[in-house]
């Protein structure tokens, strides 16, 4: 399925919220004949429904003009205002590859449209005005999400061999929901699964979603590093990065180290967005940026660079790590991050598979090393601290065990003495009778 980024913007500004609030379309056939009907990637979500809530763009699908339409609510119910979650199915045409073969370059040209037939679908209002779609990848799972995602049901329809699926990333603003991956054994090996983080709400409802759990995170030229264990949760629409409240402290005194003085923008009373203007004296701290992200799980350090996390305009410089204007305990990381790194997901484990062919111990960096190197360190001293407790420990014993047996050797001495004597005088005295 092919999903393009929403072209909206016109000015820098404009641009850069796009980076944070950067919705990616698809079209999706529905009906016979088919109808077409903008679809939108939804990464916070569990299900593919059709809505008329948060689309940026939407049209009418008309079910009287399908032949395959079929109510599963029954029809009477569609014109109440009360129902909120309408069951029905029809014929669903999904953009597919000529080849099967996803690793290598392709383009449109290659998609051809698969009908997939009695395909059933839900809706969260009465299927009045217009609709559109929204693409759920999320794992996370709701009472009234249960058999609506869009993996899992073509899994159980026999349209696909797994529940595995990967963002291909083809250009900045297009990438691919490749669904069903098939992966050979020596494929497999070259990736790394562990299970889906954990989020407690606030009704301290605990949930799996997509992420990684990083337990540090460095930036350069700053002694200290940020050694709080934080969550990051996935969100590929995101064009950017979106930092936890804390780290955004934590930023300000890398800045505060550099002599470097500037306020975050406040965009759309949401988001703080850094920029640096290009008569900027510090520009080599920009330029020399870096920040590693570590995971214990994975063992693998995620380094990104100027390169990665600054997006040069005409005017300066925007940095793309993002923070909420309200306060965020968790990270998001979105496109720079999956543009450099390759995931997948597995629906039905719930678990995310890192690629690292190289084997994930090998992303070593200071971090690491300095981790290893205190490790080290410990342990010598360790057993140092140890060998001298023991040597004290056998010198006490080793004097106490002397002391008692010169004690006990003098006892048998003078006993031996004693029973000398006494033979001495039983002997005399036989001499003298």
């Amino acid at each position: 399925m092919s999903i393009i980024k929403e072209q909206t913007y016109s000015l820098d500004l404009e641009y850069v919220n796009q980076r944070v609030d950067n919705p990616y379309k698809a079209e999706i056939n529905l009906g016979d004949p088919s109808q077409r009907i903008p679809g939108f990637l939804k990464t916070d979500e569990f299900g593919f429904y059709l809505s008329n809530h948060e689309c940026p763009h939407s049209t009418i699908y008309y079910k009287s003009g399908s032949n395959n339409f079929t109510y599963i609510t029954p029809k009477e119910y569609f014109d109440e205002d009360h129902i909120t979650n309408y069951q029905f199915s029809d014929a669903l045409f999904l953009q597919t590859l000529n080849s099967s073969n996803v690793s290598d370059t392709f383009n449109l040209s290659d998609y051809i449209y698969t009908k997939i037939g009695d395909y059933m679908l839900s809706s969260d209002n009465n299927m009045k005005g217009q609709q559109c779609f929204h693409i759920g990848t999320q794992v996370s799972l709701k009472g009234d999400e249960k058999r609506t995602n869009l993996v899992e049901s073509l899994y159980e329809k026999g349209e696909i061999e797994s529940q595995i699926f990967e963002f291909k990333i083809l250009n900045d603003d297009e990438m691919c929901l490749v669904v069903g991956l098939e992966l050979e054994e020596e494929e497999k090996k070259q990736y790394k699964f562990i299970n889906s983080i954990t989020i407690e709400d606030t009704a301290f409802f605990n949930y799996k979603k997509l992420g990684l759990k990083f337990t540090n995170i460095n930036l350069n030229n700053y002694g200290t590093s940020y050694n709080r264990e934080t969550n990051a949760e996935f969100d590929i629409s995101l064009g950017c990065l979106l930092g936890s409240t804390d780290f955004n402290e934590y930023f300000k005194l890398f800045l505060k180290e550099n002599n470097i003085s500037v306020e975050p923008k406040l965009l759309e009373q949401e988001y703080y967005v850094y920029f640096f203007s290009k008569d900027f004296e510090k520009i080599e701290v920009i330029k020399n940026f870096a920040i590693t992200f570590y995971n214990k799980e994975l063992n693998y350090n995620f380094t990104f660079d100027y390169d990665d996390l600054f997006l040069e305009k005409r005017n300066g410089y925007y940095f793309l790590i993002a923070f909420e204007k309200e306060f965020r305990s968790t990270w998001k990381i979105g496109f720079p991050f999956f543009k450099k790194y390759k995931f997948i997901f597995d629906q039905e484990s719930k678990s995310v598979g890192f690629y690292c062919p190289d084997g994930c111990s090998d992303g070593s960096s200071q971090i690491k090393e300095s981790s290893f190197n205190y490790k080290k360190f410990f342990i010598i001293l360790g057993i140092v601290f140890g060998a001298i407790i023991i040597l004290i420990i056998g010198i006490f014993i080793g004097k106490t065990i002397f002391e008692v047996r010169k004690r006990r050797a003098n006892e048998l001495l003078e006993v031996y003495e004693y029973k000398d004597d006494e033979n001495n005088q039983i002997t005399d005295n036989q001499e003298k009778i």
